[in-house]
């Protein structure tokens, strides 16, 4: 865990508006100049209440590896009792204190167990960070890409639109079929409500991005281009998942050396101050060993420690298998993504801008219908949403890589 003052967090979780360099308008007044995602993910790291309360919990797991020489109460006592040499003296006054101790293992596995649980609570900490840090990015991105495909649909509304007017006045004076009127109005009130939906989107978005950096200031972002090479893909045994099984192992293994070393004996020990018949200066002492008559209990923590260190192995087993699945569907899904992208970046995006140029040419030297025209214009339209979702695919997918975490 990268270790981080826990601050004192006086910002209201007031509502939080975000505005995207690519022109998308929100109320109030917004900063002079756009951040990137990874200014946005430090104000969530000194914001996040999550956050702090997970490094409020490392900090208590480091206190708390201060008690494992927890020992038992020192018992002080004072008492008398009858000379029984002479029934009429003053009898025998005593004080002093009695100590039992554990075998100083136990202490000593006892602060290897509250050492492994801060160490627990740092990997808890990294996982929550590295969770709401991909989830920062991945809505950073997301808000982007729904900007853009805003801006998108804006400009096939208004083509939409024009097309409609222009058609319904074709079919007035007969130059053209209802059917081609209809298709026009269809598709122009189909981008006319994917374009009210995108302010929806946009909004959800505001909100997942919101319950993690909870401020309440007003944001520009802009965002880079995106680039992973797949021979730096993330190993298992740098990652906090791995490293939490790893000293939960090591956490049940000194417990279980804990409870061993409960089957040895502990030591007693009284020492007094004696007045006898007024006359002072005698002392008494007495040494002994605490032995268990009853093994079970101590006996059955043993074995559930030892089941558990058992079975923390398994579970380091099957996460290095379900690692290895999941990054390896990943990279499948990345290079399908890359591959895809470079088809659109050397044919269908061309190509659309050709299949438009020519059915506008085509049409006005009346080579095709205008029904022709709108299948060709819908066509075109329909590669550069699908490259805009695609790119947004890429860096979905490319970001769940980047900060990978399992289920």
């Amino acid at each position: 865990m990268k270790s981080k003052k826990t601050r004192a967090f006086g910002l209201g979780k007031a509502t939080f508006f975000l505005i995207l360099v690519t022109g998308f308008p929100v109320l109030g007044q917004a900063q002079e100049s756009p951040i990137r995602p990874d200014e946005v993910w430090s104000r969530a790291l000194d914001n996040n209440y999550e956050l702090a309360a997970a490094r409020l919990e490392v900090d208590k797991r480091s206190v708390l590896t201060k008690t494992a020489w927890d020992l038992p109460s020192s018992l002080l006592f004072v008492g008398t009792e009858e000379n029984q040499r002479n029934l009429e003296g003053d009898g025998v006054d005593a004080f002093g204190f009695q100590q039992y101790i554990n075998f100083p293992g136990v202490y000593i596995a006892q602060k290897k167990v509250l050492e492994k649980e801060r160490l627990l609570a740092e990997d808890t900490y990294d996982l929550q960070t590295l969770a709401l840090k991909k989830q920062v990015y991945k809505a950073c991105y997301q808000l982007d890409y729904l900007a853009k495909k805003k801006q998108q649909y804006a400009g096939f509304d208004s083509l939409y639109r024009n097309l409609f007017r222009a058609s319904e006045k074709r079919y007035t004076s007969g130059m053209t079929n209802k059917l081609a009127m209809v298709m026009a109005k269809a598709r122009s009130e189909k981008i006319r409500v994917n374009y009210s939906q995108i302010d929806q989107q946009i909004q959800i978005a505001y909100q997942q991005l919101q319950e993690v950096v909870q401020s309440s200031d007003t944001l520009r972002i802009t965002v880079p281009p995106l680039a992973l090479e797949l021979s730096s893909l993330p190993s298992l045994k740098d990652h906090p998942s791995y490293d939490y099984l790893v000293h939960q192992k090591e956490r049940f293994e000194a417990e279980k050396k804990q409870m061993q070393n409960k089957f040895l004996p502990g030591f007693y020990l009284q020492y007094m101050f004696q007045k006898v018949d007024g006359v002072s200066g005698f002392f008494g002492y007495q040494a002994g060993i605490q032995l268990p008559l009853w093994f079970g209990p101590t006996r059955a923590r043993a074995q559930s420690a030892r089941l558990s260190v058992y079975q923390s192995q398994n579970k380091m087993d099957d996460l290095s298998i379900r690692w290895q699945s999941a990054i390896n569907q990943k990279r499948t899904a990345l290079e399908m993504h890359i591959k895809e992208l470079d088809y659109y970046t050397r044919e269908a995006l061309p190509l659309a801008k050709e299949i438009v140029s020519t059915a506008q040419t085509s049409f006005d030297k009346g080579e095709i219908d205008y029904l022709e025209y709108i299948r060709s214009l819908e066509y075109a339209t329909e590669i550069e949403l699908d490259h805009l979702d695609l790119m947004n695919e890429y860096n979905q997918t490319l970001l769940e890589i980047r900060y990978f975490t399992l289920p």
